[in-house]
Formats: C-alpha cells, sequence, structure tokens
C-alpha cells in the first residue's frame, strides 16, 4: 500500500496528507518506510543463521537445535536455545529424525 501512495505522490497531484489521510495512513508511517536500516538483533540473526545452516550442513543435516546450540556456545554465541529453535524454523532448517520401530503398528497375520 505504501508503495502504490508513493507512485501517486510522484505524480504530484495530490499532497502526501491528502494521500494518507484518504488511505487511512498515518503520515508517520509514510516517512518511516523510507528507513532501511536494520537494526541490530536483525543483523545477529541474519549472522546466527548462516551459522546454523553451516553447522547444520557441516552435520550432513543430522543435528538438531539443542545440538547447535551446544556448538554455538562453544563458539562463543551466547544465545538461548529457543532463539536457536526459532531462527531454524525460520530458514526451514530441520534435522533428519528417525522413527523407532513400534511394535503395536505390526499386525498379526492369522
Amino acid at each position: 500500500m505504501l508503495k502504490s501512495l508513493n507512485v501517486l505522490i510522484n505524480k504530484k497531484k495530490h499532497s502526501i496528507q491528502t494521500m494518507c489521510d484518504v488511505l487511512d495512513v498515518p503520515r508517520s508511517t509514510y516517512y518511516k518506510s523510507f528507513d532501511k536500516t536494520i537494526s541490530n538483533r536483525d543483523q545477529e540473526n541474519h549472522k546466527l543463521t548462516e551459522r546454523i545452516i553451516e553447522i547444520h550442513n557441516e552435520s550432513d543435516k543430522r543435528y538438531g537445535a539443542s545440538k547447535i546450540h551446544h556448538l554455538l556456545s562453544e563458539e562463543g554465541y551466547y544465545v538461548s536455545l529457543k532463539r536457536v529453535q526459532r531462527l531454524m524454523k525460520k530458514a526451514g532448517v530441520k534435522s533428519i529424525t528417525v522413527k523407532s520401530f513400534d511394535q503395536r503398528q505390526v499386525r498379526k497375520r492369522s
């Protein structure tokens, strides 16, 4: 929506105030859309995600969040297990799990 607002304002047909009023968007939101700085937390998360993916690939996609968390803490990254889990989920990183054999699933033949 802010992109369309920029297009309309660039045509100089209407003022920023008028367009924001019509679209029910605060002017502060319009001006905030120009601020493209990435927060420190997002930069940290990006670096951590890259390292998580590296560790995951080095382990042949076998390590889960707890092992990756342990390796990160050994490397000097001080992050919680929950944060590692969240970043793995966001990046689509999943460990290979082997399901245990369940005797109840086997049918007896008569």
